[in-house]
C-alpha cells in the first residue's frame, strides 16, 4: 500500500494507493479550521515540524517522503 498525503495550507487530503493492481482510493479529505492546530513553538516563537506516526510492536517503513 502508498498512501499520498498533500497538503495544501489547511487542507488535506489522502489518497491510498494499492501497488499490486494500482487501483486509488481518496480516503480523507479534511480542512484544519482551528488556527492554532498543529502550530509548534519553541521558546514562544513559531517552529515548523513534521510528525510521522507508529504504533509499537508494529513493522512500519517509510520510503520516498517528498516535501516541497
Amino acid at each position: 500500500m502508498q498512501y499520498d498525503i498533500v497538503a495544501t495550507g489547511n487542507h488535506y487530503e489522502v489518497t491510498l494507493t494499492d501497488t499490486e493492481n494500482g487501483a486509488t482510493q481518496l480516503t480523507t479529505v479534511f480542512d484544519n479550521t482551528d488556527s492554532q492546530r498543529g502550530v509548534a513553538t519553541v521558546g514562544g516563537a513559531p517552529a515548523g515540524y513534521i510528525g510521522i506516526q507508529s504504533y509499537p510492536n508494529s513493522p512500519v517503513a517509510f520510503r520516498d517522503i517528498w516535501i516541497n
